[in-house]
């Protein structure tokens, strides 16, 4: 460690004789704090350190037991809180908490096997939530789940559901989004023949699905119209080869096929990693349409 020049200590020395607060000085000439306090105190200018008479001691343990606070304490007897810890500590008036008995570890683990909280036990024993939770570990106790309990379904509430379901969104994501449970999902469907996306279909659906793909339309529209799922559309869509897989190095004649299909550019580059030049220019080429009608 380097020594610190003397001039830098001189320096330091006149701050703190003109009365500078010592955090200033240890910012100002980059000093460590032991260092600053070490020349505070070669100085003289320390305060010794309070020293508490016997009546003082008596008071501040008589509003120890009171249940008084040290910031209040030393308030009261003109000291700082770290003091009266410390006083705390030398006259022992810390009550160390009592070890956990096993006839207390037993009453404990029955009123968690009652289905007590933990922070409930932890209140009625006077002990630490995290002493509970450990002791739950270690008698392999599983810890209660609180399950909020089905709100009531008003007709509010039943119309949100219901345009929740006409929206697509899953059963899962509704009953966690409005507490709600499967069951009552399910009589609502039933009520109002509003029914999920179905994932199979008759042969004359699977033709007229088929036809409307060689026609080019959306799997989107389809499966509204057809009221099932997208993916069950996606899986024609593969079978019929409609969909063109994608290719690190892209044929020319993947490329017509995609802008006959009516693939935009964007999902054209995207699938087959080709650029926006080379796909006009194999328009140009072949006399394709600028844009794919769909």
């Amino acid at each position: 460690m380097k020594p610190i020049p003397s001039t830098v200590l001189d320096q330091a020395a006149d701050a703190l004789r003109a009365g500078q607060h010592i955090n200033d000085i240890i910012r100002q000439f980059q000093l460590k704090r032991t260092s600053a306090f070490k020349l505070k105190r070669q100085l003289g200018l320390s305060k010794p350190a309070r020293r508490f008479t016997h009546e003082e001691k008596k008071r501040a343990a008589a509003l120890f037991n009171e249940g008084v606070t040290a910031a209040d304490i030393a308030q009261q007897l003109g000291s700082t809180a770290k003091a009266i810890l410390d006083l705390r500590r030398t006259l022992k008036l810390t009550k160390p908490t009592p070890r956990l008995t096993d006839k207390t570890k037993e009453r404990i683990a029955a009123a968690l096997r009652n289905g007590k909280t933990t922070a409930a036990v932890a209140q009625q024993f006077g002990r630490s939530v995290q002493t509970i939770h450990d002791l739950r570990r270690t008698l392999n106790l599983p810890a209660p789940r609180r399950k909020r309990p089905p709100a009531k379904l008003t007709a509010e509430r039943a119309a949100a559901i219901l345009d929740a379901i006409r929206n697509k969104q899953t059963a899962t994501a509704i009953t966690r989004k409005f507490n709600t449970s499967s069951e009552t999902l399910k009589k609502l469907r039933r009520q109002h023949g509003v029914y999920a996306l179905r994932h199979h279909l008759t042969p004359a659906e699977r033709d007229q699905v088929v036809a409307a793909l060689r026609d080019g339309q959306r799997t989107r529209d389809i499966s509204e119209r057809h009221n099932i799922s997208a993916s069950v559309v996606q899986q024609l869509k593969r079978e019929l080869g409609l969909i063109i897989p994608y290719s690190p190095h892209a044929t020319e004649q993947q490329v017509i096929t995609a802008i006959k299909e009516g693939l935009t550019v964007k999902k054209i580059i995207r699938w087959l990693n080709v650029s926006a030049p080379v796909i006009a220019e194999v328009r140009r080429r072949h006399g394709l349409p600028a844009k794919a009608v769909r």
